[in-house]
């Protein structure tokens, strides 16, 4: 009896590298974009809770006294220039205008009470890791927020008198309308073309009446902490690479003793038995001669065919 020969054109050793690979893909994926959002989330949270923390220390930390005049000096020659440009915040064309605007406030810097606001803004920045501390005043009047005093050491030094114009609506309706010691902005991101991404959080500064002075400022750069981030993920991408690969090349080094190769051994056998004189009785055919003690289904199988065979010759 022939046997016409089928060609073997996928073999079940690179079906189950394939498929074990596929699958290490899709928990790699999984397992990444799982750690980088965890690990994202919980960085945000613990940087936001020490900005917060440190907006708060700050708060207590400047005189009030000195605060309080500085508040004065610097939205009286804010409220002037408004007032001038028609009740509205002033726009620059160039840079020539916005230097004329601060020479406003120039001589506020030499006045004491700047002095002692950021002497405290300094010891603050230097024993922290900030990008920016700073005071200053949410003005809803013109929709601008005002800065009074920035520390020296200050990422993106702001000036007496500089100005961010439009609120982050969010973030100042929450508070707009709370008792001033309650005028806490939790963490949030500010993510500008001219900052980056910073983690901000502000804690008001109240005076003994209860009333607000204005806010104290601490701004975490947290461009640094997403390159952490991506240097962990990568790290962790080569870990996991690593460690899926061992996992594959090991699983099918195990299939290939305890399945694939016991299966081709008893290919093999049916294959000589389709090509040789199968039906003397005397002759001791592949199949009978074959052992295999694979304890599984391919053990059963080959007893079945050996069986098979004794039936066939009787």
């Amino acid at each position: 009896m022939k046997n016409d020969n089928l060609k073997v054109k996928f073999s079940i050793r690179w079906k189950l590298f394939l498929t074990i690979i596929g699958f290490s893909a899709i928990l790699t994926t999984v397992a990444l974009t799982s750690s980088y959002f965890v690990y994202k989330n919980s960085s945000e949270t613990v940087y936001g809770n020490i900005a917060l923390s440190l907006a708060k220390t700050e708060a207590k930390s400047i005189d009030l006294d000195d605060l309080k005049e500085l508040k004065t000096l610097v939205l009286n020659k804010f409220n002037e220039v408004c007032a001038a440009n028609g009740n509205k915040v002033p726009t620059f064309e160039n840079e020539e205008q916005e230097n004329a605007y601060m020479l406003n406030f120039e001589s506020i810097k030499s006045e004491p009470s700047f002095k002692s606001v950021q002497k405290s803004l300094d010891g603050l920045f230097l024993d922290n890791s900030a990008s920016s501390v700073y005071v200053g005043f949410i003005d809803y009047t013109h929709n601008a927020f005002v800065f009074f005093a920035d520390s020296s050491h200050s990422d993106n030094y702001a000036a007496p008198g500089s100005f961010n114009k439009g609120l982050i609506t969010e973030q100042s309706d929450k508070i707009k309308n709370l008792p001033a010691k309650d005028q806490i902005l939790e963490p949030y991101f500010d993510e500008s073309v001219d900052y980056g991404h910073l983690m901000c959080a502000a804690a008001p500064i109240v005076d003994t009446d209860n009333s607000l002075i204005c806010h104290a400022y601490v701004d975490i750069d947290f461009s640094i902490i997403y390159k952490s981030i991506n240097g962990f993920i990568n790290n962790l991408a080569i870990l996991i690479f690593a460690f899926a690969l061992a996992f594959t090349i090991g699983i099918v080094v195990l299939f290939n003793f305890t399945l694939v190769k016991p299966i081709k051994r008893l290919d093999a056998a049916t294959t000589s038995y389709l090509n040789t004189d199968s039906q003397d009785p005397t002759n001791i055919t592949e199949i009978a001669k074959l052992k295999i003690n694979t304890k599984d289904e391919v053990e059963h199988l080959t007893h079945s065919i050996q069986t098979l065979e004794k039936n066939i010759k009787l």
